[in-house]
């Protein structure tokens, strides 16, 4: 709602000031941060998941997945062929607290395929473990609502304050001296624990990476979506430039529908 909006907003504001990161308002279940970061040349990413609550049956939290489009098309996998990289946080089965980790969503998970999800458990690495082109460092998993979380991790994070966000943070390398144009991204919440259903989901662009903020620096400019939300057109076409306050705004582009959300499963993407 526009409450929401409003408050995630301000929260946003204040933490890139706090951070020289630019804030990308994706929904009201998704606040980003990113900015490169450019002595070890990587980019800076933090992705603050809300409303976020365990199950009142296990208690386990549901899974958050962030997925690396191949294009700016909003699908889940590639048109062409091939899966899509994922970094995930997941509780696997038999253990009680969730994990970062890589893996890849097969074509054949958008039909729920039982055999495809057991492969992308069997194929998931700590991120920070990730050999390649690309590697993943500085990984950090924030909540409150995490079994044993510190004083420390909590403050750390802008939205360490609220019970019902989970924040993941994590710096990735880039193949080039620059950072690039755009990353065109997605991102998803489980129903459960459980590698499957999801409530939400939706595709975004992130098109804004400052260079990262060290101590003594001034803030950099923030930039605000605050025009994405719940029911945005879907097939990547994207949110509005620039608010009506006159804020620069980063691209966006919700794939959600309200009246479906209950029901979605992780195959009604392309």
């Amino acid at each position: 709602g526009d409450e929401n909006d409003d408050d995630g907003g301000d929260d946003a504001a204040s933490a890139a000031a706090s951070s020289g990161k630019a804030t990308t308002r994706v929904s009201d279940r998704l606040t980003v941060q990113s900015c490169h970061d450019t002595a070890t040349n990587t980019i800076d990413l933090s992705f603050h998941f809300h409303d976020i609550a365990p199950s009142s049956t296990t208690a386990l939290l549901p899974w958050m997945a962030i997925g690396y489009r191949s294009s700016d098309v909003c699908a889940m996998t590639p048109l062409e062929g091939g899966s899509t990289p994922l970094v995930l946080v997941a509780t696997p089965p038999n253990e009680s607290a969730p994990t970062v980790y890589k893996t890849e969503l097969p074509p054949e998970a958008k039909s729920m395929s039982s055999e495809a999800f057991a492969t992308m458990y069997a194929n998931m690495v700590p991120l920070e473990d990730v050999e390649g082109d690309v590697v993943y460092g500085d990984v950090v998993l924030e909540s409150a609502l995490l079994a044993d979380p510190t004083a420390a991790a909590r403050a750390s994070s802008p939205f360490g304050g609220e019970d019902d966000v989970v924040s993941l943070r994590y710096r990735q390398s880039l193949d080039e001296d620059s950072a690039p144009d755009a990353m065109y991204l997605m991102y998803a919440i489980g129903m459960s624990s459980e590698l499957g259903i999801h409530e939400t989901r939706g595709c975004f662009e992130l098109v804004s990476f400052p260079v990262c903020m060290t101590d003594g620096e001034d803030a950099v400019q923030v930039e605000i979506d605050g025009n994405n939300s719940d029911g945005e057109r879907e097939n990547g076409e994207e949110g509005a430039d620039a608010s009506s306050s006159g804020m620069v705004t980063a691209r966006a582009a919700s794939a959600l529908s309200s009246a479906v959300i209950a029901m979605a499963v992780f195959g009604v993407m392309v």
